[in-house]
């Protein structure tokens, strides 16, 4: 630990030779010279304005981070704790202070900030890979589902039916995992935005009910929506949003529903702010 004396003006009087081995120089080059001597040239107006600040305010202490020079022009950091000593009518008589090398911690700090970056530039390069995969898988898969629709108009056997029925509902229980997957991947790169449109939450609740009751069914379950008279026919936020959601607690209870029903239910709860809260 380097040891120091500095008179008011900010000259050293005083140093250790845990000092001078710091700074790689002899007692007689540092005595006489101030620190923001040794500071490189773009940090010597930082420096002095910390310790004349110090200097010219009224605490009694101080911890200063500043890189200082050594002899053979290598730049180590040093962390400063300096004290006053003031006369017996408050004067500044001169400071004592404690310098210890911060280099390597600073230097360690610096490579896990850097691992940091890259890890995260890593994540979000992965991220918008895989929101431009979901994007291009899911363009497809619409076009298989709904070519499955205009299959299901035509006149199908009952064999032939069923089998569209189970190719619609597949390729809907896909899309909905490729929706999810693109939604993951807007929210690790930063790019997820919520809608705010109006729509009519009845609608929204129906849909899903309609979508499960054939996986309900041939389960032996139904799929009951309840919706309260008094909910609104028109709010607005994120529709797809909320039928997502709706979706994947639905599928959830299907799943794992053995007997019985599942029931999908949408009422008014309250008011805040003015609106209406389902």
């Amino acid at each position: 630990m380097g040891m120091l004396q500095v008179d008011p003006r900010g000259r050293f009087t005083l140093v250790n030779q845990a000092f001078c081995e710091m700074a790689g120089r002899s007692e007689e080059e540092i005595i006489g010279r101030d620190f923001v001597s040794f500071s490189p040239p773009d940090e010597r107006d930082r420096v002095g304005a910390q310790f004349r600040d110090f200097a010219e305010g009224a605490a009694d202490s101080m911890v200063l981070e500043a890189p200082f020079t050594r002899s053979d022009g290598a730049i180590r950091w040093v962390r400063v704790t300096a004290s006053v000593v003031r006369a017996e009518d408050g004067a500044v008589r001169y400071f004592i202070a404690a310098v210890a090398d911060d280099t390597e911690r600073r230097e360690a700090e610096e490579r896990l900030r850097a691992a940091k970056e890259a890890a995260e530039e890593a994540t979000r390069a992965k991220s918008q890979f895989l929101a431009t995969m979901s994007h291009e898988i899911r363009t497809p898969m619409n076009g298989v589902i709904g070519m499955t629709e205009l299959l299901l108009a035509t006149d199908l056997d009952a064999t032939q039916g069923d089998y569209a029925e189970s190719l619609r509902v597949s390729g809907g229980a896909l899309l909905r995992i490729i929706n999810n997957l693109l939604d993951f991947s807007k929210i690790e790169a930063g790019m997820l935005e919520l809608e705010a449109v109006n729509f009519d939450p009845r609608e929204v609740v129906e849909e899903v009910a309609e979508l499960f009751a054939v996986p309900a069914q041939r389960k032996g379950l139904e799929i009951v929506p309840l919706i309260d008279s008094e909910l609104p026919g028109l709010v607005r936020g994120d529709a797809s949003r909320l039928r997502q959601v709706l979706a994947n607690l639905v599928s959830n209870a299907v799943k794992f529903t053995d007997k019985g029903e599942v029931v999908v239910s949408a009422r008014r709860t309250g008011v805040a702010r003015g609106r209406d809260l389902l």
